[in-house]
C-alpha cells in the first residue's frame, strides 16, 4: 500500500484495526498516523517495514528531514552524523527483491527473513529504481522479464547501476533454454553476480546472495583500502618533502656562517702566541670541522633522498686516493696509538670513478675504524683487484657488531647498541651515505663482523671493459676475489654473518 492510500482506506473501513506495510520513512509514517488518529480515533493503527531504523534515520537527514531513533540504537547517532554507516562494507544485507510472480516474491521473502536479512519486495520496475534511487541496498535479485512497466531485467540492473555503482545483481531467469542463455548472456553484458534459472530454489539463492554480499564486501573494503594507502602515501611525500626541504635549508643556512668562523679561526692561529689562547682556537677549529662534517652528512643524505646524488665519473687512481685518505686520517690514528696499515698491490687498474666521493667513502670507514678499535689496536686499509671488480677494504680489531644489528647496519640513523657507548658526533648516515655513492658507481658495499673480533667493511667498483679484456681468460677460470678474512685472533674462528648489497656484473 502507498502512502497516499494507508489514510483513506483506514477511513473508509470498518476494522478496529490497520495494518500497512510501509515503504516510507519515519515523517511520513508520522503524518499518516496523526491524520488517522485525528479521523478515526478508535482505530488501532499499526505500520510494518523491513527497514532497519537506523537506515531510515539516515535516509531522512539526508532529506533536510528530522530523523526518529529507537533509545536503544542511540549508539548509531555518531555513525549517522559522520557517515560512518554509509561507507561500512560489513553492514547488514540489504536485499531488493524484484519480479512478477507474487507467490515467488512471498516465499523468497520469508526465506531469507529468516536468515536474518533486511528485505523489501517490489512487482514494478519503477518502484524498484524508486527504492534503489532513494535508499541503500546492498543487493538486488530480479526476475526476468518485469511485466509492469515492460522491461528486462538486464536493462533494469543497467538503471539500477546508475544510481548505485556498488549494487550487487542476482538475475532470475525462466526455464526455457533460451531464457537460461539469454541470462548467461545478460550476466556477462551487465556484469551481473548471478544468472539463476526458476524456479529458484531456496537454498541455492541463499547461497548465490551469500557469495554476491561477501564479494561486495571485499570490494568495498579493497576501495576502502587503498583510499588509506592513496592517503598515507600522499602524508609520506608530504613528510619526505619537507624532511628534504628541512635538510636543505638548515645545512645552506648553518654553511655560510660556519665558514666565516673556520676562516677566523685559521687567521686567530696565525697571530696568536700565547698557549692558552692557541689552545682555544685549536678547540675552534676542531669543533667548526666536526660540524662541517655533519653539514656535509646532511646535504649528501637530502641529495640521497631527492635523487640528486652527484657523482662525476671521471679517471680514478686508487693509488693517489687511499694515499690522500691516509694523509688525512694518520693524525687521528696516531691520537690513539692505533696502527694503521694500507695495502697496495702493483699495478692497479685505472678506474672510471669520482676520486672525492671514493675518497670519501674510503675515509668514513677508515674513520669509523679508528674510532671503534680499543687503543693499540690495528686498522688496514686493503686494495684487491680482480678481473672485473676491485675491492677496498677496510678491516679492525675493534668491537665488532652484534648479528642482531648486523642487518640494519645500513640502515639511516642506525647506530649499534655497543657503538653508541663509545659514539662521537655523528647522525648515524655515514655508512648509508657510503653505500649509496658505491651504488651510483656501479659497485657493491658489505660488511663481515663478529662481536668483540673486530670488523672488514667492503665495496667494490667495476673495472672498465678495456682493463679488463686481459683478465678474461682469467676471469672464466676464477671466481671474483674473495672478501677479506678476519685478522688473527685467539681461539678457533667461526664463521661470520654477511649483510652485502650485490655488485652488477658490468658498468650501467
Amino acid at each position: 500500500m502507498g502512502k497516499k492510500e494507508a489514510g483513506a482506506q483506514a477511513g473508509s473501513g470498518g476494522s478496529p484495526t490497520v495494518i500497512v506495510q510501509w515503504k516510507g520513512d519515519a515523517f511520513d509514517a508520522q503524518a499518516v498516523q496523526q491524520r488517522v488518529a485525528q479521523e478515526i480515533p478508535e482505530v488501532r493503527f499499526f505500520l510494518v517495514s523491513s527497514a532497519s531504523a537506523v537506515h531510515v534515520a539516515e535516509r531522512a537527514l539526508g532529506r533536510a528531514r528530522p530523523a526518529f531513533l529507537p533509545r536503544d540504537l542511540a549508539e548509531h547517532t555518531i555513525e549517522i552524523f559522520t557517515g560512518r554507516q554509509k561507507a561500512d562494507p560489513m553492514g547488514l544485507g540489504r536485499i531488493l527483491l524484484v519480479d512478477n510472480f507474487l507467490p515467488n516474491v512471498k516465499e523468497m521473502t520469508r526465506a531469507l527473513l529468516a536468515e536474518g536479512y533486511e528485505v523489501a519486495a517490489s512487482m514494478k520496475a519503477d518502484d524498484a529504481l524508486d527504492y534503489v534511487q532513494n535508499d541503500r541496498y546492498h543487493l538486488a535479485v530480479i526476475g526476468s522479464p518485469i511485466a509492469t512497466p515492460p522491461v528486462t531485467a538486464a536493462d533494469l540492473a543497467k538503471k539500477m547501476r546508475t544510481f548505485d555503482p556498488d549494487l550487487r545483481i542476482i538475475l532470475m531467469v525462466d526455464h526455457y533454454l533460451s531464457g537460461g542463455l539469454q541470462g548467461v548472456s545478460q550476466a556477462v553484458e551487465v556484469g551481473l553476480d548471478d544468472s539463476l534459472v526458476k524456479p529458484v530454489d531456496a537454498q541455492r539463492l541463499r547461497f548465490s546472495i551469500s557469495r554476491a554480499l561477501e564479494r561486495r564486501r571485499l570490494q568495498l573494503e579493497n576501495v576502502r583500502l587503498v583510499e588509506e594507502l592513496k592517503s598515507s602515501n600522499e602524508e609520506l611525500e608530504q613528510l619526505s618533502g619537507f624532511q628534504q626541504k628541512f635538510f636543505a635549508t638548515v645545512a645552506h643556512d648553518v654553511k655560510n656562517p660556519l665558514t666565516a668562523i673556520r676562516g677566523y679561526a685559521e687567521l686567530l692561529s696565525w697571530k696568536v702566541k700565547d698557549a692558552e689562547l692557541t689552545k682555544c682556537v685549536t678547540h675552534i677549529m676542531s669543533s667548526s670541522k666536526t660540524l662541517e662534517g655533519l653539514i656535509s652528512d646532511l646535504v649528501d643524505y637530502a641529495a640521497i633522498e631527492s635523487g640528486k646524488l652527484r657523482v662525476s665519473l671521471e679517471e680514478l687512481d686508487l693509488a693517489v686516493v687511499v694515499a690522500e685518505v691516509q694523509s688525512r686520517i694518520q693524525v687521528a690514528a696516531d691520537k690513539r696509538t692505533i696502527k694503521l696499515v694500507v695495502q697496495l698491490p702493483e699495478g692497479l687498474p685505472k678506474l672510471q670513478g669520482d676520486p672525492l666521493r671514493v675518497g670519501q667513502v674510503i675515509q668514513n670507514l677508515s674513520t669509523n675504524a679508528i674510532q671503534y678499535t680499543p687503543e693499540g689496536g690495528t686498522v688496514t686499509v686493503k686494495i684487491q683487484p680482480g678481473p672485473t671488480m676491485v675491492t677496498i677494504s677496510v678491516r679492525d680489531t675493534g668491537i665488532g657488531i652484534s648479528k642482531e644489528d648486523l642487518p640494519r647496519i645500513f640502515d639511516r640513523f642506525f647506530q649499534a647498541e655497543n657503538a653508541q657507548r663509545m659514539r662521537r658526533a655523528g647522525f648515524g648516515l655515514g655508512l648509508k651515505i657510503s653505500q649509496e655513492i658505491v651504488k651510483a658507481h656501479g659497485g657493491g658495499m658489505g660488511v663481515d663482523s663478529e662481536l668483540g673480533k673486530g670488523s672488514v667493511f667492503y665495496f667494490t667498483l667495476p673495472v672498465p671493459a678495456g682493463d679488463g679484456a686481459r683478465a678474461q681468460s682469467e676471469a672464466q677460470s676464477q671466481p671474483l676475489p674473495a672478501v677479506p678474512s678476519m685478522p688473527s685472533m685467539q681461539g678457533p674462528q667461526t664463521p661470520m654473518p654477511r649483510q652485502v648489497t650485490p655488485p652488477p656484473r658490468s658498468m650501467p
